[in-house]
């Protein structure tokens, strides 16, 4: 039994400390809407306080004129207590409070609110306010303000600016000025499409604040963006090719910075874009040929809406001629004035085609076959990444020299990419030794150039050859650009280098072909697009990914053959040609 009441006893010891009463904190130190007033005037002191036990407690004041309230009503903890008092005699007056729980548990007393109470003057009258009804976002605007006092005291005014019941800006107390005449401010608003409340608060040099306000109200309204011009765009594009449309406007309203686009395409309209502060651009593509019309409209974040912009008509045209069809994954072309030759992925083997895409005949006896070309004699030349070899072919068929062999040293391979004739001459891409290397029609190595690197000579993983006039054009894929040299290899001048979609830029450069003009056409497996050059200087382009015609999926090579240029259209396994003078 005297275990039992021991325990007993730990248990009721243990449960009291833990419901132990706290009392409330100390309140906060009671504020006023004005630390000075007047003799015989009611104001109104508030504080709060925290209950650690979060019960319901009391507040009293201490008015420091030798009075104390009574306690209130029980509040929640956390709760504003409200109390009202009249001084009787001016002075300096610190103001305290106490909160006690329900328990009756009591805090300290707070810090004091120092108040300061002058004699009684009678509070200025006849208080007006006036100004604008309407307004605009970000202008700005006067507000006037009159009163008089009975005493022809100078008086001071206070202004807010509410937006419903909450106060937004508060200006003052202003400067004294003589009773009766009138005093302003100038005020913006930064809010459209709302009415805001313009108060006005008056006191005499004595301090005896008028108990009656005045106001008036102002709509601020949003005006809509002007609207924009005609989109600028390049005036004459091709079917499937995504071009470049750009706009950009102003709104009359200063906080109407960013503004949000959308374009109509004839019949066509695209959803608005997010908010921009600078030239908005969209890229879009037409799939017919013939006149387009496009408009651009602009929209604040009020939702204000300009009008539609003038148009800007574009001239959208189509240079494709056919397309062959029959292949399994080609991945290189080499066109003669009547005959194609194709390397298949699909098959290794290269396929031979009359002018119309008919198949002649296949050659199946290569291993990793890559690319190929053909000599003015009918002698055909093939890269087979599988040996590592350069083999040329006779018009028949028959291999009559191989040379190469996996390696680093002169005339040896890393990855045989490709192939182009020229003169008495046979230049070679060596990919994985980023190089090129130059030989005769039988095989004997010359010369080579490059090494991995961006500078300029350099190349990094490069897949593409052709020369023209006694100029070397180099597609170096991973350097994204064209490199330009003499057929001794001496460096001359590059184009690119930016990876992106813009003209002029590159991302999966592949190939590179010279007409015979000289205009200089490349091809991107990634942005599956044709780019033509004059030189250095961008032209035109045409193309995106798709399975339509003018679109490719994963284009691997380009060969020219007098005015038609022949893109192997790899994963869509067939050959587009296109018509160079359109």
């Amino acid at each position: 039994m005297k275990r039992v009441a021991w325990i007993m006893f730990f248990v009721l010891t243990f449960l009291t400390c833990k419901h132990a009463n706290h009392p409330p904190e100390v309140p906060v130190t009671p504020w006023c809407k004005s630390e000075e007033g007047t003799t015989l005037t009611t104001y109104a002191f508030m504080t709060s306080t925290h209950d650690p036990d979060e019960d319901r407690i009391s507040i009293r004041f201490d008015w420091g004129d030798g009075t104390i309230s009574t306690w209130s009503h029980f509040i929640p903890s956390d709760s504003v207590w409200i109390d009202t008092h009249t001084f009787t005699e001016s002075g300096t007056y610190e103001i305290r409070a106490q909160a006690k729980d329900e328990h009756g548990a009591t805090s300290g007393w707070s810090t004091p609110f120092v108040f300061t109470v002058k004699s009684y003057y009678p509070s200025p009258g006849s208080l007006e306010v006036w100004g604008p009804d309407t307004g605009y976002i970000g202008e700005d605007y006067w507000f006037y303000a009159r009163a008089v006092d009975p005493n022809n005291d100078s008086i001071q005014f206070q202004f807010l600016v509410l937006l419903g019941v909450t106060i937004i800006d508060t200006i003052g107390w202003r400067p004294p000025i003589p009773s009766g005449c009138v005093d302003s401010i100038q005020v913006s608003f930064t809010l459209a499409d709302t009415s805001f409340e313009f108060r006005v608060y008056v006191k005499n040099i004595h301090g005896s604040v008028a108990d009656t306000f005045a106001s008036t109200f102002i709509r601020i309204v949003d005006r809509p963006p002007t609207a924009p011009p005609p989109p600028s765009c390049k005036p004459v594009s091709y079917i499937y090719t995504p071009i470049k449309f750009s706009t950009q406007t102003s709104d009359p309203d200063p906080y109407d910075d960013a503004l949000s686009y959308r374009f109509v395409f004839d019949n066509d309209t695209i959803a608005w874009g997010p908010p921009d502060t600078s030239i908005y651009t969209v890229w879009y593509y037409f799939d017919t040929p013939g006149l387009h019309y496009v408009r651009a409209q602009a929209r604040d974040q009020w939702s204000r809406v300009s009008g539609w912009s003038d148009p800007n008509v574009i001239s959208i045209k189509t240079n494709f001629v056919d397309e062959w069809s029959n292949f399994d994954t080609p991945i290189e072309i080499s066109v003669t004035y009547d005959r194609a030759y194709i390397i298949e992925s699909g098959t290794q083997s290269l396929v031979i085609t009359d002018l119309s895409g008919n198949i002649i005949d296949r050659w199946q006896y290569f291993d990793t076959p890559i690319s190929v070309d053909v000599d003015t004699n009918g002698y055909i030349y093939v890269t087979d990444a599988g040996t590592q070899t350069v083999k040329k072919l006779s018009p028949t068929g028959t291999i009559v020299a191989e040379w190469g062999g996996y390696g680093a040293a002169n005339g040896q391979f890393r990855y045989p990419y490709d192939v182009a004739v020229y003169d008495t001459f046979v230049f070679v891409v060596d990919r994985e030794n980023h190089r090129v290397q130059k030989f005769t029609h039988n095989g004997e190595f010359v010369a080579n150039w490059g090494g991995f690197g961006s500078g300029d000579g350099q190349f990094y993983l490069p897949t593409g050859i052709d020369i023209h006039n006694d100029t070397v054009y180099v597609a170096d894929f991973y350097n994204n650009r064209v490199e330009i040299f003499t057929t001794s290899g001496t460096y001359i001048s590059k184009f690119g280098e930016t990876e992106g979609v813009e003209d002029g830029q590159f991302i999966g450069l592949r190939d590179v072909a010279v007409d015979d003009s000289g205009y200089v056409y490349t091809i991107e497996s990634d942005n599956a697009r044709v780019q033509k050059f004059k030189y250095i200087t961008f032209i035109t382009r045409w193309g995106t990914s798709g399975i339509a015609v003018g679109c490719f999926n994963n284009p691997q090579a380009l060969s020219i053959c007098g005015n038609l240029l022949y893109v192997v259209d790899t994963e869509n396994d067939r050959i587009q040609i296109f018509d160079l003078t359109q």
